[in-house]
This record gives structure tokens, sequence and C-alpha cells, in this order.
């Protein structure tokens, strides 16, 4: 699938998803992606009756959220967590708190490469990963990091949408973290249209 325009669904999904909660420090250890319940509907998986298998979850309809805060209360309101899988409308959303910089890239590939094949993985910075100063090297190794994200989900067969949640109350932000967001949705829209995956 081609990474068209990501920049500017990226901001909408971001936006949408990423709740009231400010990003929490990085945890100490790497996410993984864990295992994923299969169903449909909002609320809580359904168990399989006794003595049945559950089907096999479609991977279309999985999604794996990868970040420091996003989807924690949309995750709760869906009945699930940090650690237990959420149904939604049909589709299966698992979230894995992953690393910060410099062990962002790390943390997201590790969580990648358990996804399904075919699945669709969402990967943001947080807002506190912009420091809207001299924000040139910053923004070289997140360049860096978003690169080896996508490789491994081309490697791994999973449709990647990149994010990143920007602060949404004046008291959070400043004309340079204006900039250097807007520098960094540059940067993911030009490896959007550089990259297929």
């Amino acid at each position: 699938m081609k990474m068209k325009h990501l920049a500017f669904l990226v901001l909408a999904i971001a936006l949408a998803l990423s709740g009231t909660a400010g990003c929490k420090p990085a945890p100490g250890g790497s996410g993984g992606a864990g295992d994923s319940a299969g169903g449909s509907g909002s609320g809580a998986a359904t168990p399989a009756a006794e003595g049945q298998k559950a089907p096999p979850a479609d991977p279309s309809r999985q999604l794996l959220v990868l970040g420091r805060s996003v989807m924690t209360g949309w995750m709760t309101h869906w009945g699930g967590d940090a650690s237990t899988p959420a149904q939604w409308e049909g589709y299966t959303v698992t979230f894995r708190e992953i690393g910060g910089p410099p062990d962002i890239a790390d943390s997201a590939v590790a969580a990648i490469n358990e996804a399904p094949a075919g699945s669709t993985v969402l990967f943001k910075f947080c807002f506190v990963d912009f420091n809207g100063g001299d924000y040139a090297n910053e923004l070289a190794a997140y360049d860096g990091h978003l690169k080896r994200i996508a490789d491994a989900a081309k490697a791994r067969g999973v449709t990647l949408v990149l994010g990143t949640a920007l602060p949404r109350v004046p008291g959070e932000t400043t004309p340079q973290l204006v900039a250097e967001h807007r520098e960094f949705g540059e940067r993911v829209s030009t490896l959007a249209e550089q990259r297929t995956i």
C-alpha cells in the first residue's frame, strides 16, 4: 500500500485518538504486540463457548497502537487496557506502550515483529519528544527511527500509519514547537511519498 500524504491523515487520527492525557514517561522495557482477541461489537471480547475454539482473528480487523499515552482512555472505554485488547465495531484494538527516544525504534520494531501479517499498526511519537528549540539533529534522528519502523512494517507485511500527538492547548505549545511539528509533518509526508509498505 502506498503511504500517501500520511501527514494529514495522521494528524486527524492522532488528534481523534490521543485523548486528553499527556504522555507518560517511557517504560523501562520495550513493548510487544501480545495476544489479540477476536470478536465484534463494543465492549470486552466474549469467550468461546465451552468445548469450542474461538475462530482465528481476521488480521485485517486488527489494529496495534504503539505509543506512550495515545489510546489509554479509549482502551478503558472499550473494555480493554494496556494489556488486554478491546473490541470496537468488529475491530480488535491492542495498545502497547513503547520506550521513548533513543530506544523508541527498538521498542516499536519489537512490537511490530509480533503483529499479525495483514494487520494495521499505528505508531506515534509523543509530543514531549519534540523540544521546539534547535531541533535539526533531533528530527534527523527521528527520520532514522521512522525509516527503521517503516522497514520493519514492510518486512512483517503490516500496514503502517504514522502519527504524532501535538499539544492541544496554548499553554502547552510555543511558536518554536509549532515550527518543529510542521517540519516533522513535512518529513513524514516526504517519507510517505518515497516508500511503499
